[in-house]
């Protein structure tokens, strides 16, 4: 099982009732089924400070689009916007897309680090 370092970091805490499922395959292209990944979590948890306004609820399922501004000079991320859809406060992520005006993508772990760094 790939692990992303911060699922690494972080290990299997005591009251998790099974194994998390890191979110990125040893390409670090994001796989769908995952479960609690750390990175993912991160991630949630920042849209979740800076963008709550934005989210989008369906019963326990939430969505999100994010404009991405970038700067070439200073940024890996190539596309215009961000999609991310998760269920509840933990658990499964089941969307992470990047979206450019040519076409569309699964978010790779670099891409999802930098986002966390830029907007923490």
């Amino acid at each position: 099982m790939t692990q992303c370092k911060r699922c690494i970091e972080r290990g299997t805490p005591k009251n998790f009732g099974s194994e998390p499922e890191c979110g990125f395959y040893p390409t670090g292209i994001f796989k769908s089924d995952n479960w609690n990944c750390a990175t993912l979590n991160k991630l949630r948890e920042v849209i979740q400070e800076k963008y709550e306004d934005k989210i989008v609820y369906s019963r326990d399922e939430r969505l999100i689009t994010i404009p991405l501004d970038h700067n070439p000079e200073d940024t890996i991320i190539e596309a215009d916007f961000l999609i991310v859809g998760w269920y509840k406060q933990r658990g499964r992520t089941q969307t992470a897309l990047l979206i450019s005006e040519e076409r569309y993508y699964l978010v790779k772990l670099k891409e999802i680090e930098q986002f966390i760094e830029h907007h923490s």
